[in-house]
């Protein structure tokens, strides 16, 4: 069974609907071209100061025009749930908390009566019109004010002298109070979601109790998003897949498989808009980033899909956007059925305490667009096959994780990660110089070198453009063999990645992750092959660029137990080579047809159009999961 199509109606939307009879016929023609069978009453909309006068009818709805409009729809067959987004502020209940410097403060305090009152009132009302209750992604702390700093306080292991030192500590996330500001930023989250859920349940008890989740999962933690935590209060989760404009495509799939390995089947669907900036939201994305909204929507293997929102929606604008949602909707509900059991590379990716400054988190939502299948896993989960470990799973695991069963794996480190390792008193495990394991030191290079090679790799795929890079940190081998060397200006060779045998374990570093700005501009094809070929070891798929020389970006490998997709995100065809391992796929998977091998790799050369999404099924015998 496939996905189904959701609206969301904003309160504008809703009194919209309530007073004027065209704009039923306008939104009811747009839901039968996508296929909508669903809508989402807004019930509460807090107000940004920066938005100009405020507007009651612009924040709030009356019960008489929520029931009017829900039981229109529902005469028409359409189902009905309720929306509010419960961490904004309205006018009248509360001004804006006091916020961190570095995030918008048009934010609600969740911790003031106000606020909590006002908010219950609007679940309750919501409640009694509707069977589902869906909570916007404002919910989230976001406050420094006196209130939450006394809260903090509770936290802290030492005390800090003034309100305002405490704020400066917050701003810059300083670690002697970070745990204490997210241990509170939890207990305030949980405690608002609690409040309105039983009050909700409390008039309609078999009222289910959902929440739509940000797209910003590297800030979870910082706001109070602790999924592990809160898992148990929700009866269903949605995420934000938005790709805005400091985004990579893929990350609008990863956040899925993210939130999926902490909250498991409660995730449910998908929810996107049409907005270009996380802080110009009056400025639309392009056609063809809003498809891939839809299409990478589509590949979670979701249950819903909800398109945010009516009024603007219908707006003579962005026809552009519906006709491009109306033409991919067949292949979109091909693959959503069968995207189940994602194959990839494991690792254990989760919000982080100082997410900001964890580059290789930024890394793992790049890779994708490489053809580098990222397959995030619960904390506690140790994969047989091997895994990509960052610097989150490496200040958590140790050698023991992976001596005690005795079998073989293939581990890959980003550069963060060994680093973390070595730190932590593990270089020999590593294959590293026990003496001198790192050069801390920054160098630039301009070219590349592998082993036993008499030509080198410029560091850019044009010639005109030699700019040196930046490489940090140096990893000295002790037993471990260098596998790719990095060449300063004045010819000083310097190890970037390394392979060592350890035991049954393959140990393989990757010292070119730190800087995600040059190894997805700055360094050679070869780089990005180099993890490709590394991770296609461990799921038993590569992809290569036609002519090996020319770079595979923006082409997005997505493997499932029943199908392979592949996305071209490029505005021109993309010729390349899709290597299956005959010892994992030991069938022919269909509509490919030409084919060589190579050892135990079967070829199939591909040829993908301007924007193209294909999918390639496997028979029932084709993927090997042993």
């Amino acid at each position: 069974m496939s996905y189904i199509s959701s609206i969301h109606i904003e309160i504008s939307g809703v009194h919209r609907l309530h007073h004027i009879p065209a704009a039923k016929t306008e939104l009811l023609r747009y839901m039968a071209a996508i296929g909508a069978s669903k809508v989402y009453l807004e019930g509460y909309r807090g107000w940004d100061a920066g938005l100009g006068d405020y507007d009651q009818n612009e924040h709030r709805v009356s019960d008489e025009i929520l029931m009017a409009v829900a039981d229109d729809f529902r005469s028409r067959g359409i189902l009905v749930a309720g929306e509010m987004a419960a961490g904004s502020w309205e006018k009248e209940i509360q001004p804006p908390a006091k916020a961190p410097k570095h995030i918008f403060d048009q934010v609600s305090c969740l911790n003031h009566l106000g606020t909590q009152q006002a908010l219950i009132g609007v679940a309750e009302q919501l409640a009694r019109h509707t069977d589902e209750i869906l909570l916007d992604d404002w919910l989230s702390h976001r406050c420094y004010c006196d209130t939450c700093l006394q809260g903090i306080r509770k936290h802290l292991d030492s005390p800090i002298a003034t309100d305002q030192q405490l704020r400066d500590l917050i701003d810059c996330q300083d670690p002697q109070i970070l745990d204490a500001y997210q241990e509170h930023a939890w207990e305030t989250v949980r405690h608002m979601s609690l409040l309105l859920r039983d009050a909700a349940k409390a008039i309609n008890p078999g009222l289910q109790f959902h929440w739509k989740l940000p797209n910003w999962h590297r800030d979870y933690l910082f706001h109070g998003i602790d999924l592990l935590r809160l898992a148990d209060v929700y009866d269903g989760f949605w995420i934000g897949t938005e790709i805005r404009e400091e985004m990579d495509e893929y990350a609008s799939l990863l956040i899925w498989n993210l939130v999926k390995s902490q909250v498991g089947e409660k995730l449910k669907g998908t929810w996107f808009d049409f907005l270009h900036g996380s802080w110009s939201f009056d400025i639309p994305m392009g056609t063809q980033r809003y498809l891939e909204q839809f299409r990478l929507s589509a590949l979670t293997g979701c249950q819903e899909i909800v398109f945010c929102s009516y009024p603007i929606l219908c707006d003579a604008r962005y026809q552009e956007m519906e006709q491009a949602v109306r033409q991919n909707r067949p292949v979109a509900i091909q693959v959503n059925e069968k995207a189940q059991q994602l194959v990839g590379v494991p690792t254990r990716r989760f919000a982080a305490k100082r997410a900001m400054f964890m580059p290789d988190g930024y890394l793992c939502d790049t890779l994708g667009n490489y053809g580098v299948p990222i397959l995030p896993i619960p904390k506690d989960q140790t994969p047989q096959a091997g895994e990509l470990i960052t610097q989150w799973s490496a200040s958590h695991l140790s050698p023991k994780d992976f001596e005690t069963d005795n079998i073989a794996r293939d581990l890959i480190f980003t550069a963060d990660a060994a680093l973390t390792w070595v730190e932590r008193g593990f270089s020999a495990w590593l294959g590293l110089d026990e003496a001198l394991p790192i050069n801390r030191g920054i160098i630039e290079t301009q070219e590349f070198e592998l082993p036993g090679s008499d030509k080198t790799i410029p560091t850019c795929d044009h010639a005109w453009s030699l700019a040196p890079m930046t490489v940090s940190p140096i990893f000295q081998p002790g037993n471990a063999s260098v596998v790719l060397t990095a060449i300063e200006p004045q010819g000083q060779k310097h190890p970037v990645a390394l392979e060592y045998q350890n035991g049954v374990n393959r140990i393989r570093i990757l010292g070119l992750t730190r800087y995600r700005s040059m190894y997805r501009n700055g360094y050679p094809e070869q780089v990005r092959q180099l993890l490709r070929d590394w991770v296609g070891d461990i799921v038993g798929i590569k992809l290569f660029a036609n002519n090996r020389q020319a770079a595979l970006q923006k082409v997005i490998l997505a493997p499932y137990k029943e199908q392979i997709v592949l996305i071209n995100l490029n505005p021109h065809p993309v010729r390349f080579e899709l290597w299956l391992d005959a010892n994992k796929f030991p069938s022919k998977p269909q509509g490919l047809f030409e084919q060589t091998k190579c050892d135990r790799w079967q070829v199939y050369p591909l040829v993908l159009e301007t924007y193209e999404m294909r999918q390639i099924l496997l028979s029932p015998t084709t993927l090997n999961t042993k």
